[in-house]
């Protein structure tokens, strides 16, 4: 080591930049290499070593060149807080994007860069093997659907291409042909997540292009949007169909009084001795984080997790109290993930960081076998021939 080292101090100033140019650059595919800072000359780097030690000297220059000026963010930059969420004006349609503000007619509402696949025929596939005992019916459920990343990704009738976007708030734009207000377009301009000549590429491309982002989509306003209107596209005709084929072949599966956590609009949590008269739904129940500390042998307190690498796992409620902040606090039990047949009481829990009401596994709707599936429609006048590769 001291070898290298007297070796490298004796090196030129355009050796040291030569050697970094060739690191920087090197073509291989790296997660090392490419954090490295580009854009930067090996004397900017070194005078950055004398003040900083070099495990800071990469975010360092991450950071700056993060930076922009107004003038640079006006003529480049992508606004991201056009929308909010908030309860869609669709019954039953869950939440919704709303306008932050007044939106003029080809306004950028949203922006998102966008996950490619070549052929997604099986990559979101997920097969259920379990039994579910529901009202007295037992049921083996043996089966495979899609993903329900399915149905926020673009997709066409004639290409086995899928898009999956992942801006902010786009994916809580619902669809509504009569009140539609944005419609998506791809930018006109080359962005870091959009680069105009793979448009030009063909399917194979993308089936064999991993680990790069290439493609995006902005999402432009058709009129006028006031603040607070509701943002809606238009999800295309093979959607459509999908969706009015689905609505009339629904049956309903599972115990008819499902309900979702959010329903409940309740301030505490049902101790065990309270459901017995006053159950949850048969799709809930009581959750807690895996922390704590113990104290004793039999005294476990709940402790605050300073990061979320704690698992959640059933617990039952078994005492409340009322904090003096007015909040409440609970005893509970629970089997930490590491133990199999041990169970624990753990002490003066806080709700809903560390107990809340949730769904049981797999009891959401999005989960069952008759599900709907299917893309938002790539629109006709923006899908490349070469991307239709189905007869």
């Amino acid at each position: 080591a001291e070898w290298v080292q007297e070796q490298a101090a004796a090196l030129k100033e355009d050796v040291r930049e030569g050697l970094w140019e060739l690191t920087r650059t090197f073509p291989i595919d790296s997660p090392i290499l490419g954090a490295l800072p580009r854009g930067t000359t090996w004397k900017q780097v070194a005078e950055e070593l004398k003040v900083k030690n070099e495990n800071s000297t990469v975010r360092y220059f991450l950071h700056q060149s993060g930076i922009r000026d107004v003038e640079w963010l006006e003529k480049n930059g992508k606004c991201q807080d056009h929308m909010k969420p908030g309860r869609s004006t669709i019954e039953q349609a869950g939440r919704g994007a709303f306008a932050a503000r007044n939106l003029p007619k080809g306004t950028v509402v949203g922006y998102a860069p966008l996950i490619h696949m070549g052929n997604h025929s099986w990559l979101w596939d997920i097969t259920y093997n379990h039994d579910r005992r529901l009202e007295g019916v037992h049921e083996n459920l043996n089966y495979t659907i899609q993903d329900i990343v399915i149905n926020y990704s673009f997709g066409h009738p004639k290409s086995t291409m899928l898009l999956t976007p992942y801006g902010a708030m786009v994916n809580y734009i619902n669809h509504d042909r009569e009140r539609a207000n944005v419609r998506v377009q791809w930018p006109t301009e080359e962005l870091v997540a959009h680069k105009p000549e793979w448009l030009t590429k063909d399917v194979p491309f993308f089936e064999n292009t991993h680990e790069k982002i290439g493609l995006s989509l902005d999402y432009v306003a058709l009129r006028d949007i006031e603040e607070g209107e509701e943002i809606f596209m238009d999800y295309g005709d093979e959607w459509i169909q999908a969706w009015e084929e689905h609505v009339s072949n629904w049956k309903p599966i599972g115990p008819e009084d499902y309900m979702h956590p959010t329903e409940l609009n309740e301030t505490y949590i049902r101790t065990v001795s309270e459901q017995v008269t006053n159950p949850y739904p048969a799709n809930l129940q009581t959750m807690c984080v895996d922390s704590y500390t113990t104290l004793s042998p039999d005294r476990n307190t709940y402790m605050v997790p300073t990061r979320n690498l704690h698992e959640r796992v059933h617990c039952d409620v078994l005492e409340r109290a009322l904090a003096t902040d007015g909040s409440y606090i609970y005893t509970v039990r629970l089997r930490p993930a590491n133990a199999a047949n041990q169970f624990v009481l753990v002490y003066n829990v806080e709700s809903p960081l560390g107990v809340e009401v949730m769904d049981k596994l797999q009891s959401a709707d999005w989960h069952l076998q008759r599900a709907f599936r299917h893309p938002i429609t790539l629109p006709n006048d923006i899908i490349p021939d070469q991307w239709k590769n189905k007869k």
